[in-house]
């Protein structure tokens, strides 16, 4: 029996190994992240961010689940799910409960009730449930996205080893997936949907199985060296398909519908195009020096702590005299900055370590990016 080509690289000892670009891929998504919150007048466009966000923790994800069946012979769920509640549970816990006990002491008219309801759908990895079922999730609504990837965490190493861990199987089957989660979009827009319906863009079975899926895809079709032949031309194929993109949501006229509808679609061709150009493209000098930068590697390393973060302190930092949209926003950005630094360094790194330590047999493995 012919073995597939990436587990003939994997197994050939072609490991993927860590890749500098990725960080600098993340700093790339999580300034998308941020200047959209941030200054949406100005950058409408970096929309993006979620969605490159997505794409690479589906590509990563997967190629992690080979890397480990390459090591140890199979696939322990039980250490795979320690090492994503390591990676996502300490900062979300910690957020959660300064945002509480802050808002209880010093706040005079907060809504506790929904500040609550935001903190139990953070640690429960439901936030994007409960704002489509229309709960308010106050300052902590931001974290529906980390709640759709947790799940999808949860559910894609059960598809995996359903299947076989073969990489054949699971490109179609996440092939599969993101048709399906097309379709379902598309069927429920034409059945009445409105385009500002919370379950077409908060859903895992939508949004998250889209881009997720197309990650989980483009792990299985991008990784081997000669799967698509020339990678010159999958390159121009990727720029082609991003600036098609681009163009989607700078043509298009600025209503809240096209942010609603053309944009997101924009949003999911750009990031998906961003990350077959960056695996297509792993021997261009040029590619990996622009997103090796370090000031890029080090915002992306801290990416997590800076999504956490950059909302609530926006929301609660009182900056005194400060006037200007503008200049208050570039104080909280500086903050953000600030804080995700301590965060990334007292809660994620350390809670992680001891989570893994405690709950993993196989200990810290090494990753090919933070995922």
């Amino acid at each position: 029996m012919s073995v597939p080509l990436v587990e003939a690289e994997i197994e050939a000892g072609g490991r993927f190994g860590y890749r500098p670009e990725f960080d600098g891929l993340r700093g790339v998504a999580i300034l998308g992240v941020v200047m959209f919150h941030y200054f949406r007048n100005w950058f409408r466009g970096s929309i993006i961010g979620v969605d490159l966000f997505f794409v690479l923790s589906g590509f990563l994800i997967t190629r992690l689940l080979f890397e480990e069946r390459r090591k140890y012979g199979n696939i322990s769920l039980p250490d795979f799910y320690a090492r994503r509640v390591g990676r996502l549970f300490p900062g979300l816990v910690v957020v959660s409960l300064v945002l509480l006990v802050g808002d209880r002491l010093f706040i005079v008219d907060s809504n506790f009730r929904a500040l609550v309801s935001g903190a139990i759908g953070a640690v429960t990895f439901t936030t994007n449930w409960l704002r489509v079922a229309g709960v308010d999730t106050s300052e902590l609504s931001h974290l529906w996205s980390i709640a759709i990837e947790q799940q999808f965490y949860l559910l894609w190493p059960l598809v995996v080893l359903a299947v076989g861990v073969s990489v054949r199987r699971i490109n179609r089957m996440s092939a599969a997936i993101v048709v399906a989660a097309g379709v379902n979009l598309l069927v429920r827009s034409l059945a009445g949907v409105g385009p500002g319906s919370p379950s077409l863009f908060n859903g895992l079975d939508t949004h998250g199985m889209l881009t997720l899926g197309a990650g989980c895809w483009l792990a299985t079709t991008l990784t081997a060296e000669n799967r698509w032949g020339n990678r010159q031309v999958l390159l121009t194929v990727g720029l082609l398909l991003a600036v098609a993109a681009r163009c989607v949501l700078v043509v298009i006229p600025d209503t809240e519908v096209f942010y609603r509808t053309w944009a997101r679609g924009g949003a999911h061709l750009t990031a998906v195009a961003m990350v077959v150009v960056l695996v297509a493209a792993k021997e261009l000098s040029w590619m990996r020096f622009l997103l090796s930068r370090r000031a890029l590697m080090w915002l992306g390393q801290r990416a997590y702590s800076m999504f956490l973060w950059h909302q609530p302190v926006r929301s609660y930092l009182p900056i005194g005299p400060v006037s200007g949209l503008v200049l208050r926003n570039l104080v909280f950005l500086a903050v953000s900055v600030v804080v995700s630094e301590f965060s990334y360094r007292l809660v994620e790194q350390p809670g992680r370590k001891w989570i893994v330590n405690r709950f993993s047999r196989r200990g810290r493995q090494a990753a090919p990016a933070s995922v």
